[in-house]
């Protein structure tokens, strides 16, 4: 039986372990205007956007998901005819109407799959799973990493299911941006409450947030004067998770807003790599997605696995 996975345009995931583990990538589209912008987890033209786009323009920018349709086009042309099961791993339903798109066109697709199949000659029944991540940016790159790697290895579609369903649920998504006035401004025009820590730290000057998303639930766990100070502090709290054994992912992911170099030359950096060599942890770095940076801005950096909370 052939398990394909799906993922939207803001899992952060290198491109070549994308093509690696045959990973579907279901693009989205950036407006700025009358600009439209489209993420597609294309390297260059997502260092292109933050080069060229992020700025106070992108305050004014929206991301765009496909309609239903377009959707259930997508999963007959390209997925219905070469798999059995499909997973899809999109971002966190609370974030986006993504979830509920993809689940309203799996309705579609669910009612008319055989004649696309037919075609091929493939009798077998088709399932499509539509899960809720409840994470965003790495974090979502470690929940379809960990199904990749399982799918690659000839696991039963149930027991990936099983598994994702206990990744999930310890998955933790960890962000340093490096414009908090930004961050506070994308936050305020979606109504959310980003919290007193944030607040204060937009007014001190040079400080920067450590926030971590785990089980629905956002919150700041550390400030530390500049960007490299707080993304080195969180690399390291990472790097001792990992030596610990207390993580239960295979996958450590880490994602940055531009240039993946500048987090490699960190020397917290240096020291999860050497963690997660020493523990057979695989550690994937990609550029964060344009969608992201809409959102939380260039220079941001994420950092996600699935396991303890050093903050609890």
């Amino acid at each position: 039986m052939r398990t394909g996975i799906v993922v939207d345009a803001s899992c952060d995931l290198p491109p070549r372990f994308l093509v690696e583990h045959n990973i579907q990538v279901l693009p989205s589209s950036i407006h700025i205007g009358p600009e439209r912008h489209s993420d597609s987890r294309e390297p260059r033209a997502t260092l292109d956007f933050y080069s060229e786009r992020i700025g106070k323009r992108s305050l004014r920018a929206r991301t765009e998901s496909y309609p239903v349709p377009r959707i259930r086009n997508f999963f007959l042309d390209r997925l219905v005819s070469d798999f059995d099961h499909v997973i899809c791993i999109p971002i966190w339903k609370e974030r986006s109407s993504l979830h509920r798109k993809i689940t309203e066109a799996a309705l579609g697709i669910l009612g008319n799959y055989r004649d696309y199949r037919d075609s091929t000659g493939h009798r077998v029944p088709f399932s499509l799973r539509v899960l809720d991540s409840g994470t965003l940016f790495a974090g979502l790159g470690v929940q379809a990493a960990e199904a990749a790697a399982m799918v690659k290895a000839g696991k039963p579609y149930l027991e990936v299911m099983a598994w994702l369903a206990e990744i999930s649920r310890h998955t933790v998504s960890c962000i340093v941006p490096d414009d908090v006035g930004y961050v506070r401004e994308r936050a305020r025009q979606r109504g959310e409450n980003i919290g007193n820590l944030l607040h204060v730290a937009g007014q001190a000057l040079g400080i920067k947030p450590v926030a971590v998303l785990h089980r629905g639930r956002m919150r700041l766990v550390a400030t530390r004067r500049g960007w490299e100070n707080a993304a080195n502090y969180l690399l390291r709290a990472v790097a001792e998770l990992v030596e610990q054994g207390r993580i239960s992912s295979r996958h450590v992911c880490v994602s940055y807003g531009g240039e993946p170099e500048r987090v490699e030359e960190l020397d917290g950096f240096r020291d999860l790599k050497r963690a997660c060599d020493h523990s057979a942890v695989k550690l994937l770095v990609s550029i964060m997605s344009a969608s992201a940076a809409v959102n939380v801005g260039a220079g941001a950096l994420s950092v996600a696995y699935a396991g303890e909370v050093p903050w609890d």
